[in-house]
């Protein structure tokens, strides 16, 4: 559907600069809601994981490395969440994936000890696909910093067992450096697409696109935007900029073959409340009432 639907959670986690930091990037996974948030002036970051049966905060973790303080847009694959760290002044970062597999109210997500190193360059953005090649399963996982987007294919082996994201595939320039959090999908057919979320705000317009490309890996190239879709939030506490948009978190949800839906959050916890947006299918909006629809 091209307009939100309003989720409201609830929980209080501290942020010691709310004024200059504000949730990055969100996705889904089962029956949870993670956000990650950066921490303007600190060491570390945080991700937070909301319930979205009981619509309540369960989890508030900090980032591992020291003076990585920024996490980025992120996305799940599988069991995993990816997740990029930057340092305070956007020079180096980090890829960490997350184990959500034994994930509960009581139990946070496990880190995981790989990852991916990028010792000259900024990752504000990532994300993650998987796909089949001569009956092999790789992973494509993209870093993106302000238009410049990094490619990296794994080794064959799953996220379990160290996919070996160790050197960049291609490298390639956008034409957008706005967007905060971008999605990699694979079809059917084995083509793969990114995702690109941003928010127009020329004069305070606050609109929300999402724009769709194609990546070729044989010719090693990104295409032009296909097609770019105008999205229409809906807002709870905070409405304007600071609202739900995606420019704070977005991100998608696969539900199957032929369904996905989009997700956005507005800029900040106001009090102990926090309102998102997803974006579901017709049949979907038809079944929701106060929490997310589950095919």
């Amino acid at each position: 559907s091209e307009t939100g639907t309003l989720f409201e959670f609830n929980g209080e986690p501290w942020i010691p600069n709310m004024v200059e930091s504000h949730v990055q990037g969100v996705a889904r996974y089962g029956n949870y809601l993670l956000l990650s948030h950066n921490n303007k002036g600190y060491s570390h970051g945080f991700i937070i994981v909301l319930n979205v049966e009981s619509m309540k905060m369960v989890h508030k973790i900090c980032t591992p490395d020291e003076h990585y303080n920024h996490p980025g847009g992120m996305q799940v694959i599988g069991d995993y969440l990816m997740v990029p760290v930057e340092n305070s002044s956007y020079s180096q970062s980090l890829i960490h994936f997350y184990d959500l597999s034994m994930m509960t109210d009581s139990e946070p997500p496990k880190n995981e000890t790989f990852g991916i190193t990028r010792e000259f360059d900024g990752a504000g953005a990532a994300g993650i696909t998987n796909y089949t090649d001569s009956e092999t399963e790789y992973y494509l996982l993209a870093a993106y910093n302000n238009g410049a987007i990094d490619f990296y294919k794994s080794n064959g082996n799953p996220i379990s067992n160290d996919p070996g994201f160790q050197e960049i595939l291609f490298s390639a320039t956008i034409s957008c450096e706005t967007y905060d959090s971008i999605c990699l999908l694979t079809d059917v057919n084995q083509q793969i697409y990114m995702i690109g979320f941003r928010t127009y705000n020329l004069g305070g317009s606050n609109e929300d696109y999402a724009d769709l490309y194609e990546i070729d890996l044989q010719k090693k190239c990104v295409s032009q935007v296909i097609p770019s879709r105008h999205f229409y939030t809906e807002h709870g506490g905070f409405i304007g900029l600071a609202g739900v948009h995606f420019r704070w978190g977005a991100g998608l949800k696969i539900v199957n073959d032929s369904s996905l839906n989009f997700l956005a959050t507005q800029r900040n916890f106001v009090g102990d409340l926090f309102y998102t947006n997803t974006f579901l299918d017709s049949s979907e909006v038809k079944t929701v009432t106060t929490k997310f629809a589950e095919v």
